[in-house]
């Protein structure tokens, strides 16, 4: 049985008061702690009215005393410019009340071979020494390559990444663990 946000008499009204024509597909929601709380996740991929795609991450982070919300809605043309700086913004809301929000942040990038048509973004998490993937993001969309990478190296031994720049994010090679919007 579908939840009523996605029941096609209340969607169509809920993309639109987002000044959205229409949703393409969007990926199954998650949840994961993090160090700014509990993070529940449902991304989702539509045409604004100015015929651009655009990503759109709904985050709701739940702590001890209270719950924000959180809407990214970002260009899919121009994701590198802003993901970065958006993550670490919402990685920065602290509401799990045991936890110093004097931390440093870093938001990271994998590239995984496997998976050329994506990159993962996630927070390094500094208390306890693990990425927590948040999104992952095209790396082409309708034929328009929106940034480049390549391999150097094989599975075997050490491998080096060329990538065009993702303002404020360090990358490296990995394995993905988030779904891809459908």
């Amino acid at each position: 049985m579908a939840s009523i946000a996605e029941d096609p008499n209340v969607a169509i009204p809920n993309v639109h008061s987002l000044g959205l024509k229409g949703v393409l597909g969007y990926a199954p929601p998650r949840q994961m702690d993090s160090y700014a709380g509990r993070v529940h996740i449902r991304e989702l991929d539509a045409i604004a009215l100015s015929n651009q795609p655009v990503r759109i991450m709904v985050m709701a982070i739940t702590g001890t005393s209270a719950t924000v919300k959180v809407l990214i809605v970002i260009n899919l043309y121009r994701w590198p410019e802003f993901i970065s700086h958006c993550l670490q913004f919402v990685g920065g809301i602290n509401l799990s009340g045991n936890r110093s929000s004097s931390l440093p942040l870093t938001v990271s990038a994998i590239v995984d071979r496997n998976h050329p048509e994506q990159i993962e973004f996630g927070w390094n998490d500094p208390l306890e020494n693990s990425f927590v993937p948040i999104t992952s993001l095209p790396t082409e969309y309708e034929g328009t390559i929106i940034i480049n990478h390549n391999y150097y190296g094989n599975v075997n031994h050490d491998e080096s990444i060329n990538i065009d720049e993702i303002n404020g994010t360090s990358v490296s090679v990995g394995s993905h663990s988030t779904s891809r919007v459908t």
